[in-house]
């Protein structure tokens, strides 16, 4: 009894991890409770997963949308004709709502919480969707896209910390990386149906992708780490045992939930800068903005305006190809997240973008100065360049602020963080087709080959491997004080 009780009131950074083998947790041996813990049925996360997933799959599907609306309306005449700056708001012009939404998506998840945060998603995407299919102006198409971006910042927050906070450590990894498959997955059915339908009709397949988000996740589980933060233990056990299956021993990742819960309080922004959070807030908050600096978001945005400009004709043909492309990088990145290390997969796709932006610079230049177009170098480039994205940086950089950011101010420098990272997002696609006229498009390119280099050097030098480890781990690398928690038998 006496050693149940030492370990019912513990010191933080003796995490259940630290544990000697003959230790027992209230009652029970710790490696036996670990292979407990293990041993459990992963249906219902990997279905609230997939649910959830529709969130990033509406993302993808509006990101994917710009380049199958841009090209015909920038041939029609009349109140809907686009000319180059109208283009570049609407391709731009999405981050800036997502800006605005991944502030407001921070408060509502710690308000509300992370599923409820899901489902909230889809107002601002039916509000976006509906005045891009019922249009009749260029106006109205720009309110319709600033809606939708609202929704895309919501989701791009929302997703992460909902699917980090449902899995075990062992899956963290794997269905972390789900993200960017999610993505994909947009770009791929924007694509298909562009194929066969006009920009009106694929605004209202994004509004199918977001009703059947908001559905299916009314009757998804909850988060257990929100649930403990906010009070709600008996709450935090039921949906635990959803999650775990009737018959898992939940009483060691209990433990680990509550080795990370702090007292509960209102948290503001004073508090991102107390020494336990500036280091990992201050990591994220640049990762999710050199994301934004690699070549990736002007490229998708206006993939297809470049290739018709140097002989391509069939637009709904480039944007699907890309999209096979991102999808392919994506399963690839997808498995190799379960392999290899945060770090090291974040350098080998920096590596691959700096390359393939050098060698599209190189097809764009020998377009411009020898009128030479080989049009497989081009090809290459840019999907390569997608693949590259999409291995590794599209999702990872999110996984990772979901990861290192303590639980009592996640919800909230989530928002701050994805926010800033949109609007770097909106300065470089905004930019991009500018810069291209004052410097080239192949100097554009070169000019990303740098950005990657610099990206790289950030995360060789500053961002911690979390894959693998728990999360109290993960706040024991950045906090030094000790933090006084108790648990009891449930």
């Amino acid at each position: 009894m006496a050693e149940n009780n030492n370990l019912e009131t513990k010191v933080g950074d003796k995490t259940a991890r630290s544990l000697s083998r003959t230790q027992t947790f209230l009652g029970h041996d710790v490696n036996s409770l670990r292979k407990e813990r293990d041993v459990v049925s992963n249906t219902t996360a990997f279905i609230a997963v997939v649910i959830a997933a529709f969130s990033v799959i509406n993302f993808g599907y509006m990101l994917g949308y710009t380049s199958l609306a841009i090209p015909p309306l920038t041939k029609i005449t009349g109140d809907l004709a686009f000319d180059q700056n109208d283009a570049a708001l609407f391709g731009s012009l999405v981050m800036i709502g997502a800006f605005i939404g991944s502030i407001i998506a921070g408060k509502l998840l710690d308000y509300f919480g992370r599923q409820c945060g899901l489902i909230l998603v889809s107002i601002p995407a039916t509000i976006g969707w509906f005045l891009i299919a019922s249009a009749e102006t260029v106006t109205t198409l720009l309110i319709g896209r600033f809606f939708t971006g609202i929704s895309l910042g919501m989701a791009a927050v929302a997703y992460s910390v909902y699917v980090s906070e449902i899995s075990t450590v062992s899956l963290r990894a794997l269905l972390g990386g789900s993200i960017q498959v999610g993505i994909a997955s947009g770009y791929i059915i924007n694509a298909s149906f562009g194929m066969i339908s006009t920009w009106r009709y694929s605004a209202i397949i994004g509004q199918i992708i977001v009703t059947l988000l908001a559905t299916g996740m009314t009757f998804m589980p909850m988060s257990p780490y929100w649930l403990i933060t906010n009070g709600y233990r008996e709450m935090a056990i039921d949906q635990l045992r959803r999650l775990r299956g009737p018959k898992a021993n939940i009483n060691f990742e209990l433990m680990e939930i509550e080795s990370v819960k702090h007292a509960k309080r209102e948290t503001n922004y004073s508090e991102l800068w107390s020494p336990s959070v500036r280091k990992p807030f201050t990591i994220t908050l640049i990762l999710v903005i050199i994301q934004k600096w690699n070549g990736f978001h002007p490229i998708l945005f206006y993939s297809s305006y470049i290739f018709q400009s140097v002989g391509f004709d069939n637009y709904r043909l480039i944007t699907l190809v890309m999209a096979v492309s991102q999808f392919s990088g994506s399963v690839i990145g997808y498995f190799l997240a379960s392999r290899f290390s945060r770090v090291k997969l974040l350098l080998f796709s920096s590596a691959l973008m700096a390359t393939f932006c050098t060698t599209a610079g190189v097809y764009f230049y020998l377009i411009a100065t020898m009128s030479l177009n080989l049009y497989w170098l081009g090809l290459i480039s840019t999907c390569g360049l997608l693949m590259g994205f999409n291995m590794a940086w599209g999702a990872l950089p999110f996984a990772i602020m979901a990861e290192i950011l303590p639980v009592r101010v996640r919800g909230l420098a989530s928002g701050i963080c994805s926010s800033i990272g949109f609007l770097a997002s909106f300065v470089t696609s905004y930019t991009f087709l500018p810069l291209s006229q004052a410097i080239s498009v192949p100097g554009a390119m070169w000019f990303f080959t740098g950005c990657n280099v610099m990206n790289a050097a950030f995360v060789y030098f500053f961002v911690p491997e979390t894959k693998g480890k728990e999360f109290s781990e993960i706040e024991d690398m950045f906090n030094k004080r000790k933090i006084v928690h108790e648990t009891t038998e449930v």
